[in-house]
């Protein structure tokens, strides 16, 4: 009787568990930024690197879409240098090859959905030299770019859930607290961590993007301060003092 009534208990156990309701995942806002002169669109999930791009003339165009904080699936965040451009993917091989043409690996931005709940799609412009690619949640968007020459590169990544309005988009970007949040990773589980700014043929990195050397510049870029010791950018005097 003992051993019916264990049996039992089992088997009630193992069905309560799977009925139970699965953990939801943690989850973080990408923010999508735009660079009017260069025409590339940026994404991360760290505010500072987001406030810090706005108060030098990046458009913000608010939450591009929600990323878990963590998966088995890493998207990967590269940069070309001479061509002032980021791109991102989750497939392992890309990055590889990227690499291996003279793209700077910068570590894992953020992550896709493993439940495959919203799909990113990706589009190039083959006429861009800078923000060639655009990622997007909208079939909308991706539609028109494809009729205005773009190619349909189809799955980006997955999100968890897709854009939308951030209701304190209108705001300005908070004034420069000092190091804009160095500190801070890229997002969950990102090695982007220790942000510094730079411009694509300038030879110092700089502890805010709102230098004032860096007023007249186009284009500021931000990297990870390893990255840019490795670049052999020096610190500027004038904010690194």
């Amino acid at each position: 009787m003992h051993k019916g009534t264990g049996w039992l208990a089992a088997v009630v156990a193992l069905v309560t568990a799977m009925a139970a309701p699965a953990t939801a995942l943690a989850a973080q806002d990408m923010y999508r930024l735009y660079n009017p002169n260069s025409g590339e669109h940026f994404y991360t999930a760290n505010v500072a690197e987001r406030d810090s791009l706005r108060r030098v003339g990046w458009r913000y165009e608010q939450v591009g879409w929600v990323a878990p904080d963590h998966s088995a699936t890493p998207v990967y965040r590269l940069y070309k240098p001479n061509a002032g451009d980021h791109h991102y993917t989750m497939n392992s091989n890309e990055k590889d090859m990227l690499v291996n043409a003279g793209w700077r690996f910068e570590g894992i931005g953020w992550y896709s959905d493993d439940a495959h709940s919203v799909t990113m799609f990706r589009q190039y412009n083959p006429n861009a030299r800078s923000g060639s690619h655009n990622y997007t949640t909208n079939g909308s968007e991706r539609d028109w770019l494809v009729s205005l020459g773009w190619r349909d590169e189809g799955l980006a990544w997955y999100a968890l859930g897709p854009g939308r309005a951030d209701p304190n988009a209108d705001k300005p970007a908070p004034s420069n607290p000092g190091t804009d949040g160095g500190s801070s990773s890229q997002g969950g589980g990102s090695t982007v961590t220790n942000v510094v700014y730079y411009t694509p043929n300038g030879g110092c990195y700089h502890k805010t993007a709102s230098c004032r050397t860096l007023r007249r510049s186009k284009t500021i870029l931000p990297a990870s301060l390893t990255d840019a010791q490795q670049m052999g950018l020096k610190p500027c005097k004038e904010c690194w003092h």
